[in-house]
Protein backbone atom coordinates (compact mmCIF):
# COMPACT_ATOMS: atom_id res chain seq x y z
CA UNK A 1 0.00 0.00 0.00
CA UNK A 2 1.16 3.70 -1.17
CA UNK A 3 2.06 5.55 1.81
CA UNK A 4 0.20 8.73 2.03
CA UNK A 5 2.24 12.08 1.46
CA UNK A 6 2.61 14.17 3.62
CA UNK A 7 2.86 18.19 3.66
CA UNK A 8 2.55 20.71 5.74
CA UNK A 9 2.03 23.14 3.26
CA UNK A 10 -1.11 25.13 3.02
CA UNK A 11 -2.25 25.35 -0.57
CA UNK A 12 -3.62 29.48 -2.33
CA UNK A 13 -6.48 27.05 -2.92
CA UNK A 14 -7.30 26.17 0.19
CA UNK A 15 -6.02 29.00 2.01
CA UNK A 16 -8.93 31.06 -0.94
CA UNK A 17 -11.57 28.17 0.53
CA UNK A 18 -11.35 28.61 3.85
CA UNK A 19 -11.01 32.67 3.61
CA UNK A 20 -15.09 32.27 1.59
CA UNK A 21 -16.10 30.30 4.30
CA UNK A 22 -14.51 31.60 7.35
CA UNK A 23 -16.50 35.48 6.42
CA UNK A 24 -19.80 33.98 4.35
CA UNK A 25 -23.20 33.97 6.06
CA UNK A 26 -23.65 30.25 5.08
CA UNK A 27 -24.57 27.66 7.74
CA UNK A 28 -21.24 25.21 8.11
CA UNK A 29 -22.89 22.69 9.97
CA UNK A 30 -25.15 22.03 6.67
CA UNK A 31 -22.33 21.26 3.95
CA UNK A 32 -25.40 21.14 1.45
CA UNK A 33 -24.55 24.20 0.18
CA UNK A 34 -21.38 23.04 -0.89
CA UNK A 35 -20.68 20.20 -4.13
CA UNK A 36 -18.96 16.82 -3.62
CA UNK A 37 -15.59 18.23 -4.87
CA UNK A 38 -15.70 21.59 -2.80
CA UNK A 39 -16.57 19.31 0.34
CA UNK A 40 -13.66 17.05 -0.89
CA UNK A 41 -11.38 19.66 -0.67
CA UNK A 42 -12.68 21.06 2.52
CA UNK A 43 -12.79 18.20 4.33
CA UNK A 44 -8.86 17.54 3.36
CA UNK A 45 -7.83 21.23 3.88
CA UNK A 46 -9.02 20.63 7.56
CA UNK A 47 -7.05 17.57 7.83
CA UNK A 48 -4.01 19.20 6.10
CA UNK A 49 -4.44 22.38 8.62
CA UNK A 50 -4.56 19.64 11.75
CA UNK A 51 -2.13 17.58 10.36
CA UNK A 52 0.30 21.14 9.96
CA UNK A 53 -0.38 21.77 13.68
CA UNK A 54 0.27 18.07 14.93
CA UNK A 55 -3.37 17.42 15.62
CA UNK A 56 -3.82 14.69 12.95
CA UNK A 57 -1.62 11.89 12.58
CA UNK A 58 -1.59 11.71 8.63
CA UNK A 59 -3.04 13.86 6.10
CA UNK A 60 -5.01 13.22 3.16
CA UNK A 61 -3.20 13.82 -0.31
CA UNK A 62 -3.91 13.54 -4.01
Amino acid sequence: MKQPHFSKEVSEERIKLFGKIKNSEDDLSKLAFLNKKKADVLIKGVLGNLYAKGIAAYNLED
